[in-house]
């Protein structure tokens, strides 16, 4: 854990967009679960005094979607070995790209 907050992303930019997609995750897991889809045509009520959020809301999709773009994009800030390491299990720069080319991918037709 302690290996997560270095001084290579000083302004925590790739931390804090990692922590909103994991948030968004968990959220999207938990709409899947209570109504076996992670986009309800309903809106969807929290029992606090936070008004009612309107998930099929398309630009709020769309926001999250480029948050999760964001996050691939804010990885080419930290610095990675340029070979893959055998000995430890860390992110390498082909695997970087090849998992930035793969995430993009949903956006295709």
């Amino acid at each position: 854990m302690a290996k997560l907050f270095t001084n290579h992303d000083p302004y925590h930019i790739h931390k804090l967009i990692g922590l909103l997609c994991l948030i968004h995750f968990v959220l999207r897991f938990g709409l899947w679960v209570q109504h076996g889809t992670v986009f309800p045509q309903k809106m969807v009520e929290f029992h606090t005094s936070i008004p009612p959020l309107d998930l099929s809301n398309i630009a709020l999709n769309i926001g999250c979607l480029v948050m999760h773009l964001l996050l691939h994009a804010t990885s080419f800030l930290l610095p990675v070995p340029a070979k893959r390491n055998f000995s430890a299990p860390m992110i390498w720069r082909e695997f970087r790209l090849h998992n930035a080319v793969f995430g993009c991918g949903i956006l295709g037709p």
